[in-house]
C-alpha cells in the first residue's frame, strides 16, 4: 500500500491524504485520468509520475521518473487555485439578495436617537482606525481586528453601541486597512501604483455611518434595533418595520443607511436564498396585451394561442 500526503506549503501540515493498493505508476496531472489529480495553469496535464524501481538507493522500492517537479511556490499556488474553485463552487449555490426600504413614521424621539446612533458608529470607525493607524506608523505593522477589539471594547462609544453592532464598525475599519496593505503589496508586485495608494482617513467629526445589524429579533410585524442599556435608559427603544415578504427567510444582515446627513434614513435586509434553476431553451414566447382580447401569444415555433386566451376570458 503506498499513501501520497499533501502538505500546505507554509504550514507543513496535512491537507490531503490519497491512498493507493498494487499500483505500479502514480501519475499526478491536470488530467482527469491521472490519479492525482491538480487544477492549476502551473501544472501539466501529466505533470510528474513515480514508478516502482528495484534499483538501490531508491526511496522504498520507488523512485520519480519525470523531469519536472513542483517547486514549493508552484504548489503554493496549486493549493490556492483549488481553494479558489471550492469558493466558487460555494457561492454559486448560494444567492444574497437586498431588499432597500425607506423609514418612515419615526417619532421625533426615535428619529433622534437613530441620528445618535450613527453618529456613535461614526466615533467608532474613527477610534478603530486610530488604533491601527497608530500601531502601524510605530510598529510598521497591522493591528489584527481581535486586538483592535480589546484596545477599544472600553471606550464610551463602544458601550453606548450595542456590541455586535461596535464589533461590525471595528470589523469595517479591519477589511479597510487590510486593503491598504494589499494595494502595496501589489504596487511592490508592479501590479499597482504607489502614488494612488492612500491610508484610510478618518471620516468627518459631524458625519454619521451606517448601522451594521448581524441579527434581530421580529415581533408583531417590527423589530427593535439592538441598543445598549445606558442609550436605551437615555433614548430609549427605536421599532421599525419588517416586511412581511422577508418573514420566514434566512436574514443574514441588516443595514440603516443615513442619507443626505442623517435627514432620513433607509433599512436594507439581505437574505440568504438557493439560486433558481434557469432553463437553457431556444424558443421563444412573445406576449402582448391587448384591449378586446386578454393577450395575443406567438412563439417562435410558429403556434399562437390567441384563440385559447379568448375562452378563457368569456
Amino acid at each position: 500500500m503506498i499513501r501520497l500526503t499533501l502538505l500546505h506549503p507554509l504550514q507543513s501540515m496535512p491537507v490531503r491524504s490519497l491512498t493507493f493498493d498494487n499500483k505500479s505508476v502514480i501519475k499526478i496531472g491536470r488530467c482527469s485520468d491521472n490519479d492525482v489529480v491538480l487544477y492549476s495553469s502551473v501544472v501539466s496535464r501529466y505533470h510528474h509520475k513515480f514508478s516502482v524501481s528495484g534499483k538501490p538507493g531508491s526511496c522504498n522500492g520507488w523512485m520519480e521518473t519525470t523531469r519536472r517537479v513542483l517547486t514549493r511556490s508552484q504548489v503554493d499556488i496549486a493549493l490556492r487555485f483549488s481553494r479558489l474553485i471550492c469558493i466558487i463552487q460555494r457561492k454559486i449555490t448560494t444567492m444574497y439578495l437586498t431588499q432597500k426600504n425607506k423609514i418612515r413614521n419615526l417619532s421625533s424621539q426615535e428619529f433622534k436617537a437613530l441620528r445618535q446612533l450613527c453618529r456613535l458608529s461614526k466615533n467608532m470607525y474613527n477610534l478603530g482606525l486610530y488604533s491601527v493607524r497608530q500601531f502601524y506608523f510605530a510598529e510598521g505593522g497591522y493591528l489584527r481586528y481581535e486586538s483592535n477589539y480589546h484596545c477599544c471594547k472600553d471606550n464610551e462609544n463602544y458601550q453606548l453601541l450595542q456590541t455586535d453592532i461596535a464589533q461590525q464598525t471595528l470589523k469595517v475599519v479591519d477589511r479597510s486597512f487590510k486593503s491598504f496593505l494589499n494595494l502595496i503589496q501589489k504596487a511592490h508586485d508592479g501590479l499597482y501604483r504607489f502614488e494612488q495608494i492612500r491610508m484610510p482617513r478618518y471620516l468627518n467629526k459631524e458625519g454619521y455611518v451606517p448601522l451594521i445589524i448581524p441579527r434581530i429579533k421580529v415581533k408583531n410585524g417590527y423589530f427593535n434595533v439592538p441598543i445598549s442599556r445606558k442609550f436605551k435608559a437615555e433614548y430609549g427603544e427605536i421599532k421599525i418595520p419588517f416586511p412581511e415578504r422577508l418573514v420566514g427567510k434566512n436574514l443574514k444582515e441588516v443595514r440603516i443607511i443615513p442619507q443626505f446627513d442623517a435627514r432620513f434614513f433607509e433599512v436594507e435586509f439581505i437574505t440568504e436564498e438557493k439560486p433558481i434553476e434557469t432553463i437553457k431553451s431556444e424558443n421563444v414566447l412573445a406576449v402582448d396585451l391587448g384591449l378586446d382580447n386578454l393577450a395575443t401569444c406567438v412563439s417562435n415555433t410558429g403556434s399562437s394561442l390567441l384563440q385559447i386566451l379568448e375562452q378563457k376570458a368569456t
